[in-house]
């Protein structure tokens, strides 16, 4: 891929975050939230589809979205000369420190260093920046890119890579599988980290979040021919 050609493995900061929503359970919601999720039901095309029930779709969809939902994991990689891949994630129950402590190292991101990962254009990357302002947290410059046209953000999203001109997209594990590496959905899915995290289980969170960093890193790997 072309655009791989000049850029190193080193070049690269891997990221994957996860994500859970505010409240277990829609009852939990204070009555503002409740009200706002209502009106995002009836608003969004995607939501009002759907026939389950507003609490139903609390507990399947509120995750996705950063009005009603937390950070609660940041993962991210770097290869070094060796090739080792190095991964470090921020994670907790307090959203504010994670973000902090994790802008204090995005902040010092060089413009060389860019922002790796899947789907990260359309969902970890906007996801951030909304929780940075939510927690009123100055944004890094590496994520503040709602003013950027689409062209213009410099950051390599692997479901982009793999989609080329086509409609079409694929899933982190399908893409692994395809390419012959190990699919980073073994011992769970995105789908469940809201329940995984308020079961208290943060340390499969964490181990998930980082296989989908290792993850990416295989498939850059794969698409570099490497």
């Amino acid at each position: 891929m072309r655009v791989l050609n000049k850029l190193n493995l080193r070049d690269l900061l891997f990221i994957d975050i996860e994500t859970a929503r505010l409240f277990d359970n829609f009852s939990d919601c204070p009555e503002e939230y409740k009200d706002s999720w209502l009106y995002k039901i009836r608003h969004t095309s995607e939501l009002s589809n759907i026939d389950m029930s507003p609490e139903a779709l609390w507990a399947s969809k509120a995750a996705l979205y950063a009005e009603f939902a937390k950070v609660i994991c940041i993962s991210i990689g770097a290869v070094k000369d060796d090739e080792e891949v190095t991964l470090k994630s921020y994670y907790g129950d307090n959203e504010s420190a994670i973000l902090k402590e994790f802008g204090s190292v995005a902040d010092k991101l060089t413009a060389k260093r860019l922002l790796c990962g899947h789907a990260i254009k359309g969902f970890d990357i906007p996801f951030l920046m909304r929780r940075f302002i939510v927690n009123q947290i100055p944004i890094p410059e590496a994520f503040d890119v709602g003013h950027l046209k689409p062209w213009e953000v410099n950051i390599i999203d692997t479901l982009d890579l793999w989609k080329g001109t086509s409609w079409g997209s694929a899933s982190l594990m399908n893409i692994s599988v395809a390419l012959g590496c190990p699919s980073p959905k073994q011992d769970m899915e995105g789908s469940a980290t809201s329940e995984v995290y308020y079961a208290g289980d943060m340390d499969s969170i964490v181990k998930y979040c980082e296989g989908d960093v290792t993850a990416v890193v295989n498939m850059i790997k794969k698409f570099k021919y490497v």
